[in-house]
């Protein structure tokens, strides 16, 4: 009657399968353009004016089991080639790709795989080849649904006809019956699985005495689906004395009804070589009608939150790749930070955790926005500075947010208790409501940055750090230096191997010894900030020193998490060990001149009389509480007697004039 024609499978990709994309290649396949599994679908209930589509969502690539088993919807296993750059896409030799489809499926017919109803899916199958831009979110694919071209001469024997209501019932119930197969058998009144008709059971069966029945994609009322390609293969290659056969093209919609098909073919006279001989056809072509490849730009589509997730997890993610495959970027995500200084220091230190992909961030500050703080604190804008009364920590945070939106960050607006900075007795209620605000906010955090202005502030963050084992990290700078210091970490742990200091090798400080930023001090951190100048009120450095000293201690940060001890990480005195963590050493200081250019990377051990970490003054904390605080505040000197320095001062004092006397002595004797 006519020559056969087959509506092919358009492939529908839905945004959730990018997105989950987009995470199996950064996290998972990374370079490796291996051919990965992956799993589609096609449903018989599309309406007609659709295309017969063959849809890839989040679920191509779970297991075939988790995918949708509803009525109508039939799963298709297959594979797809990731190609790691735009050109090896276009290069591809789809031909030879093509070839070896084909090759599968004739070894799926011509096994005994048929013989088994649970194997007919694999009569449909795809190739999905693919170049995903994951910086841009741009995507090129080309699918391939790969059809044999056998057997020869195809054409129809009667018209198509619809099939009555009757029969589209008993089709429905029999579908349901075979749990949704979508292929079965009609024979003598009864339906049967398909996988009969390729058994001992079917070996005499007559092609006048079936109907093969398919769930027909198809959305075209006269023409069949593409599936029903590769079926008659099947069947003209295990039923050679057939040259046709009678189909129904199962429809669940009712708009579209199924339709009777009675196909012939024509035989050859070497059946064996016109079957191995058999080329294919698969190459999806464009809505144009040509053969090329699809694009898609899905930046416009994608959730602007979920977009900035991505590209950061892209920049991190690709440091996994071949840098430092052993980088374990959950220990940043996981991180939650406290930034003690929203200024120029506090402003960079957060930049950076940001790109580390840290999402927990608090902002502590007092002070308020200034003119001349947006052009040095990079979190700030004139906007801010506008009437003077924009609270430092809140804004930052408030900006943090502007840049990366799943960023947890909140500000505090707080004044830090300080040695030498006396405090009222009608503040006294509201200095300890300060202390007890500070203290929760260092207990609920993994890592604490110095960066406030004065050397003062840094006591009382220090003390509360050393009393909870937090890791803190002091950053501070002059006009032309800096200085990074992580503090040693108290472990309360008796029995822990991290916390012993005993160590075959002498120039190894472990990491519960290493001193604290006031651990060179000999005297008690007093009121700084009294009858300073201008210049002395700020903070006066060259234009780039901030950004170098808040870089490197986020670097530094980034070592020490990658460390197996993580804050207990032992440092070197001397050369540093660049082996220390995947990303190299991890040194207790970083003291840099620039006017010569110069870095240096000294260990410092734990001063046992320090006026923050010493364990006297750890120990009258824990005693005395706020008491000891409030009279810490108002009398700087007490923290020398509690610490022992005042003994030590004292004995270098009788020291001094020993050797004073010795050489009066030895004046007037060679007088």
């Amino acid at each position: 009657m006519g020559e056969m024609r087959f509506m092919p499978l358009s492939t529908f990709v839905e945004a959730s399968f990018w997105n989950e994309l987009n995470r199996k290649k950064l996290n998972e396949w990374k370079l490796d353009e291996t051919p990965q599994s992956a799993f589609a679908t096609y449903c018989n209930f599309d309406q007609e004016s659709s295309s017969s589509r063959l849809s890839l969502s989040y679920d191509a690539f779970c297991k075939e089991s988790a995918l949708s088993n509803a009525a109508g919807v039939t799963a298709v296993s297959g594979r797809m080639l990731v190609l790691n750059t735009l050109v090896s896409f276009k290069t591809l030799d789809r031909k030879r790709l093509l070839a070896d489809c084909s090759d599968e499926l004739k070894r799926v017919i011509s096994s005994d795989l048929l013989k088994d109803q649970n194997n007919f899916s694999l009569l449909t199958t795809f190739c999905l080849t693919l170049f995903a831009d994951l910086k841009h979110f741009h995507y090129w694919y080309w699918n391939c649904v790969p059809a044999l071209l056998y057997p020869h001469n195809l054409k129809m024997i009667s018209e198509v006809s619809e099939v009555d209501d009757t029969m589209e019932k008993n089709l429905h119930d029999m579908s349901r019956k075979f749990g949704g197969s979508p292929f079965f058998l009609l024979g003598f009144g009864e339906c049967a699985p398909l996988s009969q008709l390729f058994g001992a059971q079917g070996a005499d069966l007559d092609a006048s005495e079936v109907t093969i029945v398919f769930s027909d994609p198809s959305t075209h009322a006269g023409v069949p689906g593409w599936p029903l390609r590769n079926l008659l293969a099947a069947v003209a290659y295990h039923k050679r004395s057939w040259c046709r056969a009678r189909f129904i093209a199962h429809r669940a919609n009712p708009s579209l009804p199924s339709i009777f098909l009675h196909i012939g073919w024509t035989r050859c006279a070497n059946e064996e070589d016109e079957w191995i001989g058999a080329g294919a056809v698969g190459w999806e072509r464009s809505q144009e009608g040509t053969l090329e490849p699809t694009f898609v730009d899905m930046s416009s589509s994608f959730d602007p939150v979920k977009l900035v997730d991505e590209g950061v997890r892209l920049n991190l993610s690709l440091i996994r790749w071949r840098l430092v495959p052993e980088i374990d970027l959950q220990r940043f995500s996981n991180l939650h930070c406290l930034i003690l200084g929203s200024g120029t220091l506090g402003c960079n230190v957060a930049r950076g955790l940001l790109a580390w992909g840290v999402r927990h961030i608090v902002f502590v500050d007092s002070a308020h926005v200034s003119y001349s703080n947006p052009v040095r604190q990079s979190l700030f804008e004139l906007g801010d500075a506008i009437g003077g009364t924009t609270s430092k920590a809140i804004a930052a945070a408030k900006r943090l947010l502007r840049i990366v939106p799943s960023v947890e960050s909140v500000g505090v607006e707080m004044k830090i208790p300080m040695p030498g900075h006396t405090v009222a007795m009608q503040d006294e209620g509201s200095v300890k409501d300060t202390v007890e605000k500070l203290e929760s906010l260092i207990k609920d955090s993994d890592v604490v940055f110095l960066v406030m202005d004065s050397r003062e502030a840094r006591w009382l963050p220090t003390l509360l750090c050393t009393a909870h084992g937090k890791l803190a990290i002091s950053v501070a700078m002059g006009f032309d230096s800096y200085v990074v210091i992580r503090h040693g970490v108290t472990c309360f742990d008796g029995d822990s191997e991290a916390n012993t200091s005993h160590t075959s090798d002498e120039l190894l400080i472990p990491g519960n010894e290493l001193g604290c930023y006031f651990c060179s001090d000999v005297t008690a951190p007093g009121n700084s900030m009294q009858d300073r100048t201008l210049d002395q009120q700020c903070t006066v450095s060259r234009a780039g020193v901030s950004m170098a000293a808040a870089g490197m201690s986020v670097e530094l940060l980034a070592s020490v998490l990658q460390h197996p001890k993580l804050g207990l990480a032992p440092a070197r005195i001397g050369e540093v060990d660049d082996t220390a963590s995947v990303l190299g050493a991890a040194p207790h200081q970083i003291r840099a001149f620039i006017s010569r250019f110069h870095q240096m990377t000294p260990t410092v051990r734990r001063f046992e009389r320090c006026v923050a970490c010493g364990e006297a003054v750890l120990s009258a904390y824990r005693k005395h509480g706020f008491a000891f605080l409030l009279r810490a505040f108002n009398e700087p000197r007490y923290l020398e007697c509690i610490s022992g320095l005042e003994q030590l001062q004292a004995s270098a004092e009788q020291l001094r004039i020993e050797f004073d006397d010795d050489d009066d002595e030895s004046v007037s004797l060679s007088s």
